[in-house]
């Protein structure tokens, strides 16, 4: 058999392949090695982040909280600081009088200006407390007058855990008072906005006079607001926990298309050996099909070595508020890591439908950073990471692991908020949508 003569220009570069093999390419579920040292970005100041946001430049906005004030950092698609926000790349807010402050919700306006929410006990009582910061990380005085509102709700504390833009630029936060979830309603400006349950506030009981902590919150296409968290019962020494979401008209009334009365709440099953189920909700996303993705954790949940551990818990509903059975045949997902107790503190949505959370692993005595990644009907996805699941050790006294937030980059890289760390994850080559907040509002 005759064999052609291979053309000079193809033998070079085959004797060049065979000389230099090709890199291994890194596959989804690694760690994103042009980002900080190895995937990691560890903050320079003792900053405990607990949320994170993008901006449309594909900056990395994360808030928090440090020696008793609202901090707020901003980084490069490279994971240096921006030097171009704040001091550094950092800003520290003080809401007076040496108050304690801290922030625990991002978004970012369209305009590119920063709303943060948390809470201050300046006003003399612990209160919501949300700021708005120019691009270059200044207050904006446009808000409130100096860039800082505090609402007290009653003569009890009250603190504010995420927040929300409606197309209209009003801005939604959600937390708890007296033990009630809190629902507030600000206009563009930072005032009360009165056209929401008559005067910007809702306070409600998830139904049994527990302990209620709204942690969640985001705005439907239709505008209706979807509100998550959990509610805990007490009883002696023992209490259990449940997964609740409310569902809000535009004017704060419930609306009773969703589950009847406005209102879901969920278990994950009745307990392991008589003990009292625990099922708490971190964080919650809608889906561009209007479905609605909750995360957290169940306890007691799967059964592993023989004894009950925390595990990842995730619940779907469809739009009308009930169980969605094309999720998992049931809406419940509970997913244990090869060892150890774990939980979801936050969840967003791929374009393409994927579902990534992310939180921690712990395993004997050591914290790890967790992420894992599901498929549309509830499955693991096992393109990720070849199991759905990846850990990571963001020290070497493998402490200080919890990630608290997630947010999914245009070029579908995941970045994820854990304590004192910033942590970013090879993904899907997809576009994103926001976590938990869509869309964002273009206020003033």
């Amino acid at each position: 058999m005759k064999i052609p003569k291979l053309p000079l220009g193809f033998a070079f570069l085959c004797a060049t392949l065979s000389t230099f093999p090709l890199a291994v390419q890194a596959a989804p579920g690694d760690l994103d090695t042009t980002f900080g040292t190895g995937g990691i970005v560890a903050t320079d100041a003792p900053t405990d982040v607990t949320d994170i946001a993008l901006q449309s430049d594909g900056k990395i906005v994360s808030a928090g909280g440090v020696s008793g004030n609202f901090s707020v950092s901003r980084y490069n698609t490279n994971g240096t600081l921006d030097t171009s926000f704040g001091s550094g790349g950092t800003v520290l807010t003080d809401f007076g009088g040496g108050s304690s402050d801290k922030a625990f919700g991002v978004v970012i306006q369209s305009n590119g200006k920063i709303l943060v929410a948390g809470y201050s006990n300046a006003p003399g009582v612990t209160s919501f407390a949300v700021a708005r910061y120019n691009s270059n990380g200044t207050l904006d005085t446009t808000f409130s007058g100096d860039g800082l509102a505090t609402t007290q709700i009653g003569t009890t504390s009250s603190i504010a855990y995420d927040l929300a833009l409606q197309s209209d630029g009003k801005i939604v936060v959600v937390g708890t008072s007296n033990n009630n979830f809190a629902i507030l309603r600000y206009n563009s400006n930072g005032t009360l906005d009165t056209s929401f349950s008559g005067d910007g506030i809702d306070v409600r009981d998830a139904g049994r006079n527990g302990q209620d902590i709204a942690k969640g919150v985001a705005i439907q296409s239709d505008g209706k607001i979807v509100v998550g968290g959990d509610d805990a019962l007490f009883s002696g020494s023992t209490y259990t926990q449940r997964f609740v979401l409310m569902r809000y008209n535009t004017n704060g009334t419930l609306d009773t298309g969703f589950s009847g009365d406005g209102i879901q709440t969920t278990n994950f099953g009745p307990g392991v050996s008589g003990n009292p189920i625990k099922d708490g909700l971190n964080g919650i996303a809608i889906q561009s099909d209007g479905k609605i993705v909750a995360a957290g954790f169940t306890k007691p949940g799967t059964t592993v070595a023989g004894s009950t551990v925390q595990s990842i818990a995730i619940a779907r509903y469809t739009t009308s508020g009930a169980l969605d059975t094309s999720f998992s045949s049931d809406g419940l997902v509970e997913t244990v890591f090869p060892s150890g107790q774990s939980q979801a503190s936050d969840v967003a949505i791929q374009s393409n439908g994927k579902i990534v959370v992310v939180g921690y692993n712990q395993d004997a005595g050591s914290t790890y950073s967790a992420v894992a990644r599901y498929n549309t009907n509830g499955s693991l996805d096992t393109s990720f990471s070849g199991d759905g699941l990846a850990r990571t050790a963001l020290n070497t006294s493998l402490s200080y692991g919890y990630a608290n937030s997630v947010a999914i980059q245009s070029d579908g890289k995941i970045v994820g908020g854990a304590s004192t760390y910033l942590v970013r994850y090879i993904g899907d080559t997809i576009a994103a949508i926001a976590p938990a907040t869509a869309p964002s509002g273009n206020a003033s």
